[in-house]
């Protein structure tokens, strides 16, 4: 009798897990999710490098490298014209993207916004 009750308590905890009900409750922390924006613009960068992309004039490399993350090339060091609002990702103007990660002409990574 004990092995059948044990059997059906392991069974309906497979069920469950099965059916999604019982999720697991982690969530990244805020320096996970920094860290992971900063490699995901570090990988597109090199990526769109790799293409040929001409990146003199500071484009947008994304406005979503992870949720409200964008990825933008700005001059290292810094000049004026990165923190024009018109030169920086449509999502981080439009506050769709609360931060922007921010890299130079070589993909090596300059700041957070």
């Amino acid at each position: 009798m004990r092995k059948f009750i044990a059997l059906s308590i392991a069974f309906i905890i497979l069920a469950l897990a099965c059916s999604g009900c019982l999720k697991s409750s982690y969530s990244p922390s805020p320096e996970e999710i920094k860290a992971k924006a900063i490699a995901e613009c570090l990988k597109v960068c090199k990526r769109q490098l790799r293409l040929g992309e001409n990146f003199s004039s500071g484009p947008c490399l994304s406005d979503w490298v992870v949720e409200g993350w964008a990825c933008d090339v700005v001059h290292s060091p810094p000049q004026p014209v990165d923190n024009e609002i018109e030169n920086q990702c449509a999502f981080f103007r439009m506050g769709k993207a609360k931060h922007l990660v921010e890299v130079d002409e070589q993909c090596r990574f300059v700041g957070i916004k």
